[in-house]
Formats: structure tokens, C-alpha cells, sequence
């Protein structure tokens, strides 16, 4: 059976919070931080990050927030030919998502700047993307990677790539 990766812990989350306008007793949950200060539009804007698209250009997958558009692409075909065609290579490069900066930009990385709080989100992604693109995909195998800030030499990051 495939280990999950997903490992949030509610305790941790719920100490972050009480920075905010928080008003929780002792079994206070995120879901009652949720009722309490989210909205339906937070939870539509964080599908996208949650349940992404993503796109086949050339025979590799991408994330939509990767390759968007016809310039996107063009650097994808121009990297496979630097790359000689490697195929993965290209795939990594431009499936290599840092967190928090390249989902909620630099400010949060700075303010965010945990990275309990990072691995947690990079599981969570890594569970749910490869939930979505087994659906998008049913006949290719994708690998997830959590990359370490020593790997990546700034944030820890996630890639991913067809097997």
C-alpha cells in the first residue's frame, strides 16, 4: 500500500493561528476557523492550488500555474532542446514548485518562514495533485518529490514527473 504523505497536524496549525483574530476555546478546530473567517470565494481560490489544472504539451504533463501560456511553452521547447531531449529533465524543471513563495509569493515566504508549516502544505499538494492527475492521466504513473531547503538551496519545494 502507498504511504500517504499527508500529515497535517491540526495542534500546530491551530498554535499559528492564534496570531490572528482568534477566538478558539480548547477544542477549537480548523474547521471552526474556517466557519468563523473563511468564505465561499477563499475556498474556490484554493481549489486552484488545491485540485490544479494541468496540461500535456510535447508528451509531458505540466501544472497550468507553470506553463500558462504560448511563451511558457516555447521556454519548455526551448529547454528540451538544451536538455537534448531529456524528457524528465524538463518535466522537473518546470514541475519544481517552492513553498510558500511560488504559490502565495515572497511576503509569505518571509512571514510564513516555518517549515513545519511547509512540509505540511508540500504533503497535502503532493497527495492531492497525484490524486488529480491519476484522474486526468489513468494510464501514466507520476513520482512526487518533497525537496528538502538544503536540496533546493533556498525554500523547500515539491516536483514532480512522469515515471
Amino acid at each position: 500500500m502507498k504511504k500517504s504523505l499527508l500529515m497535517i497536524d491540526e495542534r500546530i496549525v491551530i498554535e499559528k493561528l492564534k496570531g490572528r483574530d482568534y477566538e478558539g476555546g480548547e477544542n477549537f478546530t480548523l474547521s471552526d476557523y474556517a466557519y468563523r473567517n473563511g468564505s465561499p470565494l477563499d475556498l474556490i481560490m484554493y481549489s486552484k492550488v488545491l485540485w490544479p489544472d494541468f496540461i500535456e504539451f510535447e508528451g509531458m504533463v505540466f501544472s497550468k500555474m507553470m506553463v500558462e501560456d504560448e511563451d511558457d511553452e516555447q521556454k519548455v521547447l526551448d529547454y528540451l532542446v538544451k536538455t537534448k531531449g531529456n524528457r524528465h529533465k524538463v518535466e522537473q524543471s518546470f514541475n519544481f514548485i517552492e513553498i510558500p513563495s511560488m504559490l502565495f509569493g515572497k511576503k509569505a515566504a518571509i512571514e510564513l518562514a516555518d517549515e513545519e508549516i511547509s512540509i505540511m502544505i508540500a504533503g497535502l499538494l503532493c497527495e492531492t495533485w497525484s490524486l488529480k492527475l491519476s484522474k486526468d492521466y489513468p494510464n501514466r504513473k507520476f513520482v512526487f518529490r518533497i525537496l528538502d531547503s538544503e536540496e533546493t538551496g533556498d525554500e523547500l519545494a515539491i516536483m514532480f514527473y512522469q515515471a
